[in-house]
């Protein structure tokens, strides 16, 4: 951005552990992006439990439910409320549904997820069971397999 404001810091590369102490710190996460993909810093706020308050834009729609999971605001003024009513303990805690939230979209999951679409698309054949053997571990044959 040739023409950033001044109240605009780009941070550059932070490292994972930094990061994780940035988000286990905080009081309150609040985004508000007016456009966004896929949420990823959402979640990763959600997974470490912070109170979340996101714009209320049409990419959260259906997952990410204004009171029951985190708080949507639609301006500077909703996002000032909300984050004081989480910061004074005036609005509900939403912290473990919105955890839920984010593990029910963790790699693992979602991988599984993707696994079983590529197996009904016939693009990945189904699981075949282990072929029993008496063979030390170390003498096995090698199997491969993909894993999404």
């Amino acid at each position: 951005m040739e023409q950033a404001p001044e109240n605009v810091t780009f941070a550059g590369f932070v490292d994972r552990e930094t990061l994780r102490e940035a988000y286990c710190g905080a009081d309150v996460f609040a985004f508000m992006s007016h456009e966004e993909t896929e949420g990823i810093v959402v979640l990763e706020a959600l997974a470490c439990g912070i109170p979340t308050v996101v714009r209320d834009i049409p990419v959260y729609n259906g997952w990410l439910r204004e009171g029951q999971n985190v708080y949507k605001a639609s301006g500077t003024d909703e996002f000032q409320q909300k984050a004081e009513g989480l910061l004074t303990g005036t609005l509900p805690d939403l912290t473990a549904a919105g955890r839920r939230v984010a593990e029910e979209r963790s790699l693992s999951v979602m991988g599984e997820r993707l696994r079983e679409v590529y197996r009904r698309m016939d693009i990945l054949p189904a699981a075949q069971p282990a072929a029993k053997t008496n063979l030390p571990q170390a003498e096995r044959p090698v199997q491969h397999s993909f894993t999404p």
